[in-house]
């Protein structure tokens, strides 16, 4: 893991609500490239506000891999210091 060439990578991420009874992901994969565009489209609760607070530090996956910029999001200690810092 940790594709220097990803500026986003994740691995089987997951995420629930309501004590596991709505599964908003599960099991997602995604690489971006520094310099890639993408866009992230579905239906009305599908996943994509979930995945954009979790790639953006603002919400925790309850299972799976997410780096950003080459940082492991499950690793740092102080999420608002990295939103900080980008």
């Amino acid at each position: 893991m940790n594709n220097i060439e990803n500026i986003i990578e994740i691995r089987d991420l997951k995420k629930s609500y309501d004590n596991g009874k709505i599964k908003a992901i599960n099991g997602m994969e995604l690489e971006v490239r520094k310099g890639e565009f993408i866009s992230i489209m579905g239906p009305s609760g599908s996943g994509k506000s979930s995945l954009l607070n979790m790639i953006g530090a603002l919400d925790t996956a309850d299972d799976g891999y997410i780096s950003v910029a080459g940082i492991d999001l499950r690793k740092t200690k102080n999420l608002s210091d990295f939103r900080q810092k980008r």
